[in-house]
């Protein structure tokens, strides 16, 4: 089984709205968050187990549209029981290579929604 993720990309569009982005620098900001999206293959999972946060090492894809997340995990895992349990997740994709200029030029992209399991 392979639990999903989806993301509001509305509520993406608001957050850069409201920093009085125009609708060119929104569409550009959206623009690069696809592409970091479509190059990145591993992401942070996280998920919470009672009161005690848990980030997992996933490979994800992710759709055109931004909407969705996408990863496989064995039913086996601790992520999938505490996903099973709490189905609130994040997930943070980014591009740092480990190197000094990643203070100045990496960026992330925090994700957060609702992990549903999907058929195969």
């Amino acid at each position: 089984m392979v639990p999903s993720l989806g993301i509001l990309t509305k509520i993406i569009s608001k957050k850069i709205l409201a920093k009085n982005s125009t609708l060119k620098e929104t569409a550009q900001i959206l623009n690069t968050i696809q592409e970091l999206l479509s190059f990145q293959k591993l992401a942070v999972l996280g998920t919470q187990d009672g009161c005690q946060p848990w980030g997992s090492l996933v490979a994800f894809v992710s759709t055109p549209d931004l909407k969705h997340l996408t990863f496989a995990t064995p039913r086996s895992t601790r992520k999938y029981d505490y996903l099973a349990r709490n189905s609130s997740v994040s997930m943070v994709i980014d591009n740092r290579e480990n190197l000094a200029r990643d203070f100045y030029q990496a960026m992330a992209v925090t994700a957060i929604g609702q992990a549903t399991e999907i058929e195969p």
